[in-house]
Parts: C-alpha cells; structure tokens; sequence
C-alpha cells in the first residue's frame, strides 16, 4: 500500500465518528505533557479522518495549526472495517428492545433484537442503548474478540458517504483494520 506521511491542516480533515469529551481531554493532556504528536490516519482523497478522532478535536482545541497524518488510500483492500463486539456486565438476562425488521441487525442470543434498514440509525440506536445500560448500573466495553453481541461492520461507501453529509457515527463506531 503507497502511504504518505505529511502535515495537514485540521480544520481541512473530516470526522466520521463523534468523539468522548473525557478522552479528547486525556489527549490534550498527553500532547501538553509528552510533547509529541501521534499521526492521525487519513483517506488521502477526500481527507476523512479513519483513526484518530480522539486526537483530531485535542489538537483542534489547542489551536494545532498542523498535524502530522498518514495519508492512505481508502479505497485498498488492504484496509477493511471490522465489526466490534460488546460485552455487558452483569449479563441482562432478557434484550430490552426486540425489534427484528430490517437489513443491520445486532444479534442477542442467536436471536434479532435490534435492527434497522440503516446501518447509520442502528448505531445511533445501539448507542443510546449502551448509554442506558451504563446509567443503569451496567459495564458496557467493545472488543474485536467474541462478546455478548456484535455490530455489524460498516461499509466503506456507508462511511464516507456519513462523512461527506457533514454527520458522524457514535463514538468507536469503526474499527479500520490495516
């Protein structure tokens, strides 16, 4: 894969993904105190933020006139999108949404529970459901290995045709594999 390694201009860049306020700090904080700048990686084309979203809004807040990216083509098969899983502690014994209509389903127990014709919708749903669960009690946590339930990927085109409308996935929505 031909990748390039260059400063760009923040506010050039596009977000796909929403960020968490309390990581956007820890990176401020880490940008401050180590005195270094971790790249972010970008589609080269048309500048979408693929990772480093987090990093992206930090050096935005602290006025960063440039940062340094690995540009990379987005339109390789070397880079892909995998589906996370999600893991909920304790265990609820019974899915709180069954809603089975739809192309993008989140599977509970071998079982359809939240769907949506909208990769985009199901996201924001299971989002809000994550954040239901966590005000309940619950410990919510992805991970790219088996869990409780999973998200389906994210098509490419789903991605950049998000970002492009000006709209952004939840947080940790896309798991770009390199």
């Amino acid at each position: 894969m031909n990748i390039i390694i260059d400063w760009v201009n923040p506010k050039e860049l596009v977000p796909h993904e929403d960020v968490i306020k309390d990581l956007v700090q820890y990176n401020i904080h880490k940008i401050k105190n180590e005195k270094r700048i971790t790249p972010i990686i970008v589609d080269k084309s048309r500048l979408i933020i693929l990772d480093g979203h987090h990093r992206y809004h930090a050096f935005l807040k602290l006025g960063i006139k440039e940062i340094p990216a690995i540009l990379v083509d987005y339109n390789s098969e070397l880079i892909s999108i995998e589906n996370w899983y999600v893991n909920i502690s304790p265990r609820p014994k019974i899915p709180l949404i069954n809603d089975k209509d739809g192309n993008y389903c989140i599977k509970f127990d071998n079982e359809n529970v939240l769907c949506s014709d909208s990769v985009y919708k199901l996201y924001w749903m299971e989002y809000r459901l994550e954040q239901k669960l966590i005000s309940l009690g619950f410990t919510v946590s992805k991970s790219k290995d088996v869990g409780l339930y999973s998200l389906p990927p994210i098509p490419k085109n789903v991605v950049i045709s998000i970002s492009e409308k000006g709209l952004v996935f939840p947080p940790k929505s896309t798991r770009h594999v390199y």
